[in-house]
């Protein structure tokens, strides 16, 4: 893995945002590194 590179990418609907960002920060602290979550929305 390189610097910048994402390491996991999630897309959910807006209604589930919460639940995944709070997976995601659960599973952010279980890695040996720094981690960011960035909300990205999808173009239709």
């Amino acid at each position: 893995v390189y610097p910048g590179q994402a390491v996991l990418e999630v897309r959910v609907r807006k209604e589930h945002l919460d639940h995944a960002k709070e997976g995601l920060r659960r599973g952010a602290a279980k890695l040996p590194l720094p981690t960011r979550i960035r909300v990205i929305p999808i173009k239709k």
